[in-house]
């Protein structure tokens, strides 16, 4: 076994045939940002048909005159689900993982690469985005920020099981996950839509005094030379726009919901770092930032248009 402060390599002998996460030289963000179909990658995740009494999981947002305006980035993060390589019948099979320290180290570059544009995207449908130096302004707030899990459904638990288990399938069975310096890591990725985790981060929404929260993820893979950006994710929750009125009946009724969320997913994928024996020799984030404010833009878009849709 081999570890270094970035990454670590694991080799087994095994008699079977090999699966791998990705494959073929990287791209670049140069090209990506090229493809006329760059945009038709975006998939949001649709929950259905919203009621106007308020009841159920999706939220009514057409109540809402505008997008919200003041917005919290409450989590900025990569994950990286390992990945092992390998051919037909292999006598090794070899597994590549980031480390703790090397995940963050790529939330970091992301997020100063990426945070202003994202910033600017979310201005242009008229909602401040925040980070924590900003919505983090009182020692009440820190400490709730500090202090709070994200609840879960048991539909959700099951899922976020399935997944790993899909991914451990695929080659990956050494997820790594961390952040972009001053955030929590509240990873809401596998299960975006789930009611039980948009209650409960409206509860934190309270506490921190904005009218949404906003989370991003960074997918990266690596196969233990280079590491590559697989996919973007936003996830957005506020509160009820329904206003509850006191002592009627409601039939499912959610104070929190999710407001709206989309996944950028980019094949191929563009590289970001190059290894030699463990160590970095080359970086690239120029074009990342344009990605991030693609994505941020098409939700932003996509929560006027349902506000609009009276």
């Amino acid at each position: 076994m081999k570890r270094s402060a970035w990454l670590t390599t694991i080799s087994v002998s095994l008699c079977l045939l090999s699966s791998t996460l990705w494959a073929g030289r990287p791209s670049t963000f140069e090209s990506v940002l090229g493809d006329s179909k760059l945009a038709k990658s975006i998939q949001f995740h649709k929950g259905g048909k919203p009621s106007k009494k308020g009841e159920g999981v999706v939220p009514y947002l057409a109540k809402l005159d505008a997008p919200p305006r003041r917005v919290a980035l409450i989590s900025f993060y990569v994950f990286d689900p390992g990945k092992s390589t390998g051919t037909y019948y292999a006598s090794v099979r070899t597994f590549h993982w980031l480390t703790q320290d090397g995940a963050s180290h790529f939330a970091q570059r992301f997020h100063e690469q990426g945070i202003d544009s994202l910033r600017q995207a979310f201005a242009a449908h008229g909602m401040t985005l925040l980070t924590p130096d900003e919505f983090l302004d009182t020692d009440a707030k820190r400490q709730a920020y500090t202090a709070y899990e994200i609840k879960r459904s048991a539909a959700a638990k099951i899922a976020m099981g399935l997944v790993k288990r899909m991914t451990r399938a695929a080659g990956g069975d050494t997820e790594q996950s961390a952040v972009a310096a001053g955030y929590r890591l509240l990873a809401t990725r596998n299960v975006p839509t789930d009611p039980k985790t948009a209650v409960s981060l409206n509860d934190l929404r309270l506490t921190l005094d904005v009218d949404a929260l906003v989370v991003v993820k960074n997918g990266t893979f690596f196969d233990g030379k280079n590491l590559t950006l697989g996919d973007i994710q936003l996830m957005m929750y506020g509160p009820n726009p329904m206003q509850k009125i006191e002592g009627k009946r409601y039939i499912q009724w959610k104070d929190g919901h999710h407001y709206t969320s989309a996944t950028l997913t980019l094949r191929p994928r563009p590289g970001v770092a190059v290894f030699k024996k463990d160590k970095i020799v080359e970086e690239t984030y120029d074009g990342y930032e344009k990605l991030l404010a693609l994505l941020a833009d098409r939700v932003g878009a996509d929560l006027v248009r349902k506000i609009k849709a009276k």
